[in-house]
């Protein structure tokens, strides 16, 4: 378990960055260009939704429950990361803290999912 809460830290560390590959280098430079401050912003702000995952990593039994507020609170978040344009408005940089807020919707729904599995699989197992 603890590899794969690593694994969830360094995933949600890079998640804004790597989002921004398919649109090209100028939109990945769009998110390097803020300076140190910036860099510990976006780290701040998208330590929301990682630090959700890990607050439920601690009810599963399995490991692989994990995938299911990742899959769904990382898509989220990848799928806003990518769209922000910074440069369509002065405003556009508070993506970065409501991206990670609303994606708490979706990690919660995901680590109810898994909980609810996680569960049934432990009675199934018991007998």
């Amino acid at each position: 378990m603890k590899k794969m809460r690593l694994c969830i830290v360094l995933v949600g560390m890079l998640l804004p960055y790597l989002a921004r590959i398919p649109g090209g280098f100028h939109w990945v430079k769009a998110y390097l260009d803020v300076g140190i401050v910036g860099f510990l912003l976006i780290q701040l702000f998208n330590a929301i939704t990682w630090g959700a995952i890990l607050l439920f990593s601690t009810s599963y039994k399995r490991p692989s429950m994990l995938l299911f507020p990742s899959i769904l609170g990382f898509g989220f978040s990848a799928k806003w990361h990518y769209l922000t344009d910074l440069s369509s408005d002065p405003q556009a940089s508070f993506a970065f803290l409501f991206i990670p807020i609303h994606s708490i919707l979706y990690v919660a729904i995901g680590g109810v999912l898994g909980l609810v599995i996680d569960r049934y699989l432990n009675r199934e197992e018991r007998g």
